[in-house]
């Protein structure tokens, strides 16, 4: 059985063995890993979490930029297709007033708050989705 206690950014684990005996306890923050001490086991179960956190935490980097990725690839289109269709709205405005850098500032003007809103929007539903993940985790192990 395994405890977690949650503080600031420390998350505190405990592990029990069926017969309750204590066979690790550990204090893990995001980038790093202290205070573990395993109790009759050895310094392996340590060098073990300390080895499969540090992997998940790489694991979740490479998804984050796969997602930005993804995202960057996103907005590059959304912003290609309006150029593209904008192609003679932009040309009368060429025509009439505008100058190319105008033009050029424009579109990145679009992209700026076509981002910003992106990047807000996805901030909140992170925070509310995170929330409300963590409270069905927490009532689901009973360590509320």
């Amino acid at each position: 059985m395994v405890i977690s206690l949650r503080h600031g950014d420390e998350v505190t684990s405990v592990a029990f063995s069926p017969d309750g005996t204590l066979l690790a306890s550990a204090t893990m923050n995001r980038r790093f890993i202290s205070g573990v001490s395993p109790a009759d086991q050895g310094d392996e179960q340590w060098i073990t979490l300390y080895t499969l956190m540090q992997r998940a935490f790489r694991m979740f980097d490479v998804l984050a930029l796969i997602a930005m990725l993804v995202d960057f690839m996103g907005i590059t289109n959304t912003l290609t297709m309006n150029v593209m269709k904008r192609t003679q709205e932009i040309g009368m405005l060429r025509a009439v007033v505008m100058t190319r850098g105008q033009v050029v500032c424009m579109v990145l003007s679009e992209a700026a708050l076509m981002g910003l809103i992106g990047g807000v929007m996805g901030l909140v539903f992170g925070v509310v989705f995170s929330r409300l993940f963590l409270s069905a985790m927490t009532s689901m192990s009973g360590t509320a």
